[in-house]
């Protein structure tokens, strides 16, 4: 049986999805060829000594309409003359170029597999639909998910692993005071996606300069809602309660603050349950790769990840009740991370057995 195996990340998303699957893959033997983004270079460099071949394909819509056809012409040949039996897409989403290549790899015999990581898709995206026709086996990256699978469509099989394992950072000593409460927010400053308003008021009623929430991500400051986050917590005189980044942070950087911190929290919008039935915030899998406690609202305590391994608040004042209890260490510490699911080898063989 062929051990050469192509792993494709089209896009520019989930880079923090690749080094596991690369590790997983390498510990089996395979011979691997990441195909990216460019703008994902830079971001593999740390364990790029892992991968046997890196190709690069660009696909931006800025393209033009005759270069992306090139471009696709010539990672289908690649792909073909260099005979994958096994094709895995990193992020297996609706792009016409993923739904092109999974069709024509298909024809020729190439088992392609992928990463989906929002199964709302599974039923609610015509595009989804085409590539599941060539893609028979599917991975998400919870457990939670795989009880929530949407589709009934028996020719689909899925299976979960947990992109929790990074390549070996030089963690930096961060914290200036120990005394200080770190709960940091990974991911760039998005009102879309998180309630950072929850924490601007906490940190106002609780008003202790040792309580720091660390949005753990590019504040783009040509954003309306972003100007307006900052206007505010200024007039509140809470800038100290707040460590912000106004550019992209380097992974050794970005590590660092993770093992640093306390508490791991994901302040999502409680008013959707996209975040109960399609999908997973990347902040869970930092938080059970650092083995760090989450904050975590009630409503997700069905997710029994959370469940082991957090602390609940049910609103704005019981998470105050909560804080001021981490600082003055009067809450009870539980026990966390006992499950063998965490373990490398564990997660690595439920990976291989899907693919092989």
């Amino acid at each position: 049986m062929s051990k050469n195996i192509a792993l494709i990340e089209l896009t520019t998303s989930h880079e923090e999805c690749i080094y596991s699957q690369v590790k997983f893959l390498k510990d089996a033997d395979y011979c691997i060829t990441l195909v990216i983004h460019p703008k994902l270079r830079n971001q593999i460099s740390s364990y790029e000594l892992l991968i046997d071949h890196l190709e690069i394909y660009n696909f931006d819509s800025s393209n033009s309409f005759l270069k992306n056809i090139q471009q696709f012409a010539k990672l289908y040949k690649f792909l073909v003359r260099e005979n994958f039996k096994k094709v895995i897409f990193n992020t297996a989403s609706s792009r016409k170029e993923i739904i092109l290549l999974t069709y024509l790899l298909s024809k020729k015999g190439v088992k392609c597999y992928g990463t989906i990581h929002n199964l709302k898709k599974l039923n609610h995206s015509f595009s989804q639909k085409l590539i599941s026709q060539n893609i028979k086996k599917y991975f998400v990256i919870n457990d939670f998910l795989l009880d929530v699978i949407p589709t009934k469509d028996q020719t689909i099989s899925f299976e979960s692993y947990y992109p929790i394992f990074f390549p070996t950072h030089e963690i930096q000593k961060l914290k200036a005071c120990k005394e200080d409460l770190w709960i940091c927010i990974p991911g760039e400053l998005d009102y879309k996606r998180r309630d950072y308003d929850l924490l601007i008021d906490v940190a106002q009623n609780i008003n202790d300069g040792r309580v720091k929430f660390i949005i753990l991500g590019k504040a783009n400051k040509t954003k309306e809602e972003v100007i307006q986050f900052f206007t505010r917590i200024e007039e509140l005189k809470l800038k100290e309660n707040f460590i912000l980044f106004d550019s992209f942070i380097e992974n050794e950087k970005f590590h660092s603050f993770i093992a640093n911190s306390d508490y791991i929290m994901s302040p999502v919008d409680i008013k959707t349950d996209s975040y109960l039935k399609y999908k997973i915030t990347g902040a869970y899998n930092l938080a059970f790769s650092y083995r760090k406690p989450l904050l975590s609202h009630i409503k997700f305590k069905v997710i029994s990840d959370l469940e082991e391994n957090s602390i609940f608040y049910n609103d704005k004042a019981d998470l105050e009740k909560i804080i001021n209890d981490l600082l003055e260490d009067r809450l009870l510490k539980k026990s966390i991370y006992k499950n063998p699911k965490w373990d490398y080898t564990f997660q690595k063989d439920n990976y291989l057995k899907h693919i092989n």
